[in-house]
């Protein structure tokens, strides 16, 4: 998905001079990621623009793949998942990552490379589905959307906008009254 995404927003509408998407894993919390910087459009918009991706482009890239494509992608990231770091740098941002999330799995390369060796098309579809378009039962959206200082009537239609769709909305003082409410080092919080 992360070449169609960049194909898309940044080569075809040319959004942003920043596009990018990615899986991550933080603390815990697995997620998809997607970028995009730049001054062609507000950031409510740009926000439509990759909830469209998802459903225009993504949705059809997906459908459009066989059963035995999607598992030829999925075994090659198992294999991905079992190769050995490849220096003291990276062993350290593994092993870091555990002791973040708290989880403590130390097998997980295996765990993860099992798992995808188990992913079929229809387990790929179904996640789009629940979890990342528009209207599914378990999508979870963060987002950051940045407006410069001459923008404020931009930002409160955006603003508005988001809370129509039942998005919680924190900003100004009160996002750095939650930010500093937050653990700085959750690590070493107790639990």
């Amino acid at each position: 998905m992360r070449d169609a995404f960049y194909q898309e927003l940044r080569t075809k509408q040319q959004l942003g001079y920043i596009v990018s998407s990615l899986a991550s894993r933080t603390e815990g919390v697995v997620s998809m990621v997607f970028v995009v910087q730049g001054a062609v459009l507000e950031p409510g918009q740009v926000l439509g623009r990759v909830d469209t991706f998802l459903e225009e482009v993504a949705r059809p890239l997906l459908e459009a793949k066989t059963e035995a494509e999607v598992q030829e992608v999925a075994g090659s990231l198992a294999e991905a998942r079992l190769t050995r770091a490849q220096g003291l740098a990276e062993a350290v941002e593994r092993n870091l990552a555990e002791l973040m999330s708290r989880q403590l799995q130390w097998d997980r390369p295996r765990v993860e490379s099992d798992a995808l060796r188990r992913v079929r098309r229809a387990d790929v579809l179904a996640l789009l589905e629940r979890g990342m378009l528009a209207g599914g039962p378990e999508r979870r959206r963060f987002a950051t959307l940045v407006f410069g200082s001459k923008h404020r009537a931009a930002c409160a239609g955006a603003l508005k906008a988001l809370e129509a769709q039942g998005a919680e909305v924190v900003v100004g003082p009160a996002a750095r009254e939650f930010a500093a409410s937050r653990p700085k080092w959750p690590l070493f919080m107790e639990t």
